[in-house]
């Protein structure tokens, strides 16, 4: 049976900027970003400036919900996926 890798820890992220920056710019964090400011009626943003301040709660919200839409859970696996290898 082959071995799951364990997910990045998000910070080690941030120690690689090459790889964040491409993460970033890839098709699947461009439609996750869409989907979000979509379903939160365009508060994505706010969110976002929330969070960089301490308060993730609105944003992690989103990623919850959106997480358990089929369409989201896939963008996200798909970005998980990314991170990992």
């Amino acid at each position: 049976m082959p071995e799951q890798k364990q997910p990045m820890d998000p910070r080690e992220v941030l120690k690689h900027p090459e790889q964040l920056r491409s993460l970033m710019n890839s098709p699947e964090v461009r439609q996750l970003a869409q989907l979000l400011n979509n379903r939160s009626g365009g508060h994505l943003q706010s969110a976002a400036e929330h969070a960089k301040q301490g308060d993730s709660a609105a944003l992690q919200g989103m990623l919850d919900a959106l997480s358990a839409t089929q369409e989201g859970a896939k963008l996200i696996a798909q970005i998980q996926s990314k991170l990992n290898h």
